[in-house]
């Protein structure tokens, strides 16, 4: 949790995204009541809030019911500034006497609401989602450098990230490193098989139909969506945008992803300076 911190802060550098959610010591210490609810009155207004429901509940209570118990003020309130990704390679050693280092590669992303983004989705699972992912069998499998290694990425209303971490002994950590960054070349200059992408594709639809299965996943998934600024997507026009994904926008999303300008790397554990200057970042 702690390297997935200090990645957010610097990939982010300053801006919201990159803070903490529960904040700083100093800052929870200074905060009053009057800080608080002048912030609730600023931020929580009507047309910045979004009530999901899902399961047995009528349309008409619910509407009936949430004008009954909130009051939130009209007005859009302060939105803020979009997120701006770096567009320059930068790197951060955080060194303690750990037993592991644990290392974060991100890169800029995409907005929630982009069309490629399960191009994206496709990218990232082919790469480090689950025990099949072409990273988990590199780094984990054949090699044993890592016992934890996956792909992530973020989707905001503005912008988004995609990132790889994984933990590793100092002994490896050079290694480690430069077997992920190949295996990102690779994915820039090679097209994935159909048959690859097939079972790419019914990974993706396999997680999103289970999670649907929820009640709980059903509303999440609503309210995330029109907080994001999308337009909503019904399980049938999701599954059948994920079938339209062709090898060749996995390749093209790998070419705009993977670039040395823009990416971030944070490590924390043992590791020093010395442990990276044998690493070739250029992707």
């Amino acid at each position: 949790d702690l390297v997935h911190e200090h990645f957010s802060e610097n990939f982010w550098r300053g801006q919201p995204l990159g803070r903490s959610i529960i904040g700083t010591e100093e800052n929870v210490l200074a905060f009053s009541r009057k800080d608080i609810v002048g912030y609730m009155k600023k931020n929580y207004r009507s047309e910045r809030v979004v009530i999901a429901a899902a399961g047995n509940v009528s349309h008409r209570k619910l509407v009936s019911l949430v004008r009954k118990k909130f009051n939130f003020p009209r007005g859009s309130g302060n939105r803020g500034e979009d997120a701006a990704s770096p567009s320059d390679f930068s790197k951060y050693i955080y060194t303690n006497n750990s037993a592991q280092n644990h290392i974060c590669l991100g890169f800029p992303g995409i907005r929630f609401s982009h069309a490629d983004r399960y191009n994206l989705l496709g990218l990232y699972t082919y790469l480090g989602s689950g025990m099949s992912s072409v990273l988990f069998q590199k780094i984990r499998e054949e090699k044993g450098m890592a016992y934890s290694i996956y792909a992530f990425a973020d989707f905001f209303r503005d912008n988004g990230l995609m990132g790889i971490y994984f933990g590793t002994d100092r002994q490896h950590l050079a290694e480690a490193i430069s077997t992920t960054l190949k295996e990102l070349r690779k994915m820039k200059k090679y097209r994935l098989s159909n048959r690859k992408l097939d079972n790419i594709k019914a990974q993706i639809k396999g997680h999103l139909t289970l999670a649907l299965e929820s009640t709980n996943g059903r509303m999440a998934r609503m309210g995330r969506q029109e907080l994001l600024g999308s337009e909503y997507i019904s399980l049938d026009k999701a599954l059948k945008d994920i079938d339209r994904i062709k090898p060749d926008q996995i390749l093209e999303m790998a070419r705009k992803t993977f670039v040395l300008e823009g990416m971030t790397v944070t490590s924390l554990g043992p590791g020093t300076d010395e442990d990276f200057n044998e690493v070739d970042f250029s992707v």
